[in-house]
């Protein structure tokens, strides 16, 4: 299971019945491909997408435990999408934890501080995640 704290996800010890999914949402495929191998090898059950739309699909579809989420997507943004989700389905909006590029962090802070949901910072290492 993943532990919470603000701006960094920790693992914990988990049961195999307790087993979640998680949706990882970003254009760059190696950086999903990572993200992905860890978490499989946490346990949970994992799938990706590569753009906005495809993750509002997704979402729309599924059901995920978490929902991890580039901020910066190649059609509409991840700050789209939660929106979608925060003024349409608010329990799903509580399950997004943010990625963005330090570079660009600036042009999102607002954003990230006007919610209360987790971040992190790419690059970034396995053990922060």
């Amino acid at each position: 299971m993943l532990n919470y704290s603000r701006g960094v996800v920790t693992q914990r010890e988990t049961k195999r019945s307790e087993c979640k999914s998680v949706l990882i949402v970003d254009s760059e495929e190696a950086i999903a491909d990572v993200i992905e191998r860890a978490l499989k090898n946490w346990g949970y059950t994992v799938e990706k997408a590569y753009s906005g739309r495809s993750a509002l699909e997704k979402i729309k579809e599924g059901e995920y435990s978490l929902i991890i989420m580039d901020l910066k997507l190649p059609d509409i943004s991840g700050v789209e999408v939660y929106h979608y989700f925060r003024a349409n389905r608010p329990e799903i909006a509580e399950k997004f934890l943010f990625m963005l590029i330090t570079g660009i962090i600036d042009n999102f802070t607002d954003f990230i501080e006007g919610n209360r949901n987790l971040y992190l910072l790419k690059p970034s290492t396995m053990k922060i995640l």
